[in-house]
């Protein structure tokens, strides 16, 4: 993962979006360097379930907004 969040985080200032979904690994080295402070961090609530299976993910997943040089961090509830 850290090497496709680092790319993101090299993009942030450009004018657009890029999403990186991921696991909510917010104690993994990569997410420090490479996502906290430079994207819109998401927390998705409840767990997603992929196309094609039919139990959930079974890890949290963040979605990392990076574009415009935006940052933070916020809980979306998704419905699917």
């Amino acid at each position: 993962i850290g090497p496709w969040a680092e790319k993101c985080a090299g993009i942030r200032d450009r004018r657009g979006f890029t999403l990186l979904l991921t696991p909510a690994s917010i104690g993994c080295t990569w997410f420090a360097r490479h996502v906290l402070g430079k994207a819109i961090v998401l927390g998705i609530s409840p767990r997603l379930t992929f196309e094609g299976t039919t139990a959930p993910y079974p890890k949290d997943l963040c979605l990392s907004v990076y574009g415009y040089n935006l940052h933070g961090f916020d809980c979306w509830r998704w419905k699917p």
